[in-house]
């Protein structure tokens, strides 16, 4: 069976954060989507407060140096 509109979409932005990191992450996938708002156009956010260094460490993915 070929793959959906959703699933190519999914692939493709997988793909782009790939190359651009190294890595793919969820949040960047559905940021690539064009995902990275609620329905009522509110910015998605990690934390109550929305603070900004709450936020960035939330979103950041660690991973160990290449060998």
């Amino acid at each position: 069976m070929p793959p959906t509109r959703l699933e190519s979409r999914v692939a493709q932005a997988a793909e782009a954060v790939l190359e651009e990191q190294g890595f793919v992450d969820p949040i960047n996938v559905l940021v690539g989507m064009g995902w990275s708002r609620t329905r009522d156009r509110r910015p998605l956010r990690f934390s109550k407060t929305g603070d900004r260094g709450l936020e960035r460490a939330y979103r950041t993915h660690w991973v160990p140096a290449r060998r």
